[in-house]
């Protein structure tokens, strides 16, 4: 079976057998900044505080005539510690200069002990059928203090210019946490590292995906500075059932409380 293998962390493709889907190709600054401009996109409230707002952009076809824009902005600030965003997706034609279609994600993300860190449109493509679109889109937090942690999700959207803006799944994608404390060499630490196979067989449409994930874990004694390495890795089988992927279980790996 051929398979098209994607590295969450850094959405890196690798390929086994003879598959290939070039990836979206980003949208230029000057233009991404237009259309933003153009369509008002943005809100300039907050634009003096320390509130960012992240914004990126992929053309979908190659024309380059169809773009995908996703925003995130400030919709709430008191301080770096205490704010709040809102995520949208806007499905532009910039031949016809035309919104065909929009998102409003339904959740609001909170920098409070955990620091909202943004979101990111990938390139990587989610599906390598013939018209059809499946993006992803990265949202990211962290912690830093005694016990640092981080935090990225990928959800995925199928988008259509004549169809809404379709949330179909998400998928936690790599998470890492560290002590810091005492004076060892190593602190205990672990991380957890995703990976997606994409496969040729489908279910409703949309195509097969084996979620790998990967544990690493130190864990260090302080009285003696030794510390001993393990390792774990599981994987399943995302099926698509017409609405959403569905996992096989949720018993995930995660990283260590310490």
């Amino acid at each position: 079976m051929k398979t098209l293998q994607i590295v969450l962390n850094t959405a890196l493709l690798l390929i086994a057998g003879n598959s290939f889907a070039a990836p979206y190709q980003t949208c230029s600054e000057q233009l991404q900044d237009s259309l933003i401009q153009k369509f008002k996109l943005t809100n300039p409230r907050f634009a003096n505080t320390e509130a960012k707002t992240y914004q990126s952009c992929i053309h979908l076809d190659n024309q380059q005539k169809i773009q995908l824009i996703a925003i995130s902005q400030p919709i709430a600030y008191k301080s770096y510690d205490d704010m709040e965003h809102d995520l949208n997706l806007y499905l532009i034609d910039s031949y016809q200069g035309k919104i065909l279609q929009k998102y409003k994600a339904p959740e609001t993300f909170y920098s409070d002990a955990d620091h909202y860190d943004g979101a990111q449109l990938h390139t990587t493509r989610f599906s390598t059928l013939t018209d059809i679109d499946v993006v992803g889109i990265e949202t990211s937090s962290s912690h830093q203090g005694g016990f640092t942690y981080s935090h990225s999700n990928l959800t995925l959207f199928k988008v259509n210019p004549k169809q809404p803006i379709k949330e179909i799944g998400g998928i936690s994608m790599n998470d890492s946490g560290d002590e810091r404390i005492g004076n060892c060499p190593e602190n205990s630490n672990s991380e957890v590292r995703s990976i997606l196979i994409l496969s040729n067989k489908t279910t409703h449409g949309l195509q097969d995906m084996i979620l790998k994930e990967t544990k690493n874990q130190t864990k260090t004694n302080y009285k003696t500075c030794t510390s001993v390495k393990k390792q774990y890795k599981q994987q399943q089988t995302l099926k698509f059932n017409g609405q959403v992927y569905k996992f096989q279980h949720h018993n995930f790996l995660s990283i260590d409380p310490f």
